[in-house]
């Protein structure tokens, strides 16, 4: 099995060292480190990391709430916040970026593996549900298609030589469609005067500048 790819966002560089040193003891790969907000979101584009361990508290204009929020919405990543406040307001704007965990700094060896473990185990099961989603989406849209019995005629149509003609349904079939659909007396390279009185497109053909002309009759 392929080992996690984890993104480290801390500001503090001996806290980052403790926590890349005990991501490799458990067999994780830190493949790479971020002690800003928007480095982290820089970094998360690039480096397309299996999973975030997000400090809240980050120097520079963007803490890690922001950048969290940034990290899911682009790049769908998941989040586990590494963080030493517990107060309810920084909890609640924690909870609303939907973070897949939330440790409380200092924590153990045995706590950052177990949240890891499941935070990718959750992931990785919604990533299914939204893939199994759209395609029974897809099945339903080609059942829909393939229960409409006009589509495969439709289709043929489109395919028939002139189906397209400027004159629609008066030269789309060839010479047979023509004679039943034509007005009696139509023919081509005549007087167009007498066919805009009797062919029903003549006058709109006329006006494009396409040369559809007819007989006098009698």
């Amino acid at each position: 099995m392929a080992k996690a790819q984890i993104l480290v966002v801390e500001d503090a560089k001996v806290v980052s060292l403790d926590i890349q040193r005990r991501l490799t003891g458990k067999g994780y790969n830190v493949c790479g480190t971020a002690d800003t907000g928007e480095d982290a979101v820089t970094k998360a584009g690039s480096l397309h990391p299996d999973l975030v361990l997000m400090d809240i508290c980050l120097k520079g204009k963007m803490d890690g709430i922001q950048a969290a929020e940034q990290i899911r919405k682009k790049y769908n990543i998941p989040i586990v916040y590494l963080t030493a406040n517990s107060d309810d307001e920084t909890l609640q704007r924690a909870v609303r970026t939907e973070p897949f965990g939330y440790l409380l700094k200092p924590f153990d060896e045995r706590d950052l593996h177990t949240t890891i473990e499941i935070a990718l185990y959750k992931h990785q099961m919604e990533s299914n549900i939204v893939s199994e989603s759209e395609q029974r989406a897809a099945l339903l849209e080609v059942a829909r298609i393939l229960a409409q019995p006009w589509s495969f005629e439709v289709q043929k149509r489109a395919e028939r030589p002139g189906a397209h003609c400027p004159c629609g349904p008066c030269h789309a079939a060839g010479r047979r469609r023509r004679r039943q659909s034509h007005a009696p007396g139509i023919l081509v390279g005549q007087r167009p005067v007498a066919a805009a009185r009797k062919h029903p497109h003549a006058e709109e053909l006329v006006r494009q500048g396409i040369p559809v002309q007819g007989s006098r009759r009698g």
